[in-house]
């Protein structure tokens, strides 16, 4: 197993060792099965082949959790468009590239084209301070009755995360969480990049360490 697949077990664990804990997940599995997010949202956090309803419990884990931080407000959102370009093939990286050359400022991609098996496909920059939404963790009732929380803005410094094109597992983007603290997520048929950004707990309590 992966560093991240280790830590999405341990995780699941701790999930398990919990009867509420064993109840959310549960709520979670059968909400990934019947569509309950949007693909838009859902594929941020992890894309798979595979239906949904299939993903390993402890990839349902991981999913709960980095859902619960953009939710709870430890998590940070923000999306930039890519001129209406979806992700070619993960082995096509100088399409991929050429895609991501002319990003709205001050964002720039870096399409690692020797990538060999390693922890990402690039880099994602930004080069002045941006802003981004947190959830207040405050719920907003819409006139249909729908729950949404209350979002703030907050600036962040410039910095740079790693890029994940296409397919990922959940617990890929919850490990570049922990331990990046942030991710760009451009998943395969989406044409905006969503940039997560870790701004609540130190990574290494929400780790459990």
């Amino acid at each position: 197993m992966t560093v991240h697949e280790d830590a999405a077990a341990a995780l699941l664990d701790r999930f398990l060792d919990d009867p509420a804990g064993s109840r959310a997940l549960s709520t979670y599995r059968s909400g990934l099965a019947t569509g309950q997010w949007s693909e838009d949202y859902a594929e941020v956090i992890g894309q798979y082949h595979q239906e949904r309803r299939r993903l390993p419990l402890e990839q349902v884990a991981a999913f709960a959790s980095v859902h619960s931080g953009i939710m709870g407000g430890d998590t940070a959102r923000m999306v930039l468009g890519t001129h209406g370009n979806t992700p070619s093939a993960d082995k096509d990286r100088a399409a991929n590239a050429a895609a991501l050359s002319d990003l709205p400022h001050p964002f720039v991609a870096d399409v690692d084209q020797a990538q060999a098996n390693d922890d990402q496909d690039g880099w994602l920059e930004w080069t002045e301070p941006i802003d981004v939404e947190v959830s207040t963790g405050v719920p907003l009732i819409a006139p249909d009755g729908s729950l949404s929380p209350v979002i703030l803005v907050r600036k962040l410094p410039p910095g740079r995360v790693p890029l994940e094109i296409g397919t990922t597992a959940p617990s890929v983007t919850l490990a570049h969480l922990w331990m990046q603290r942030g991710v760009a997520r451009w998943p395969y048929g989406h044409h905006l990049i969503t940039l997560l950004m870790n701004v609540g707990e130190p990574w290494q309590r929400q780790a459990g360490l």
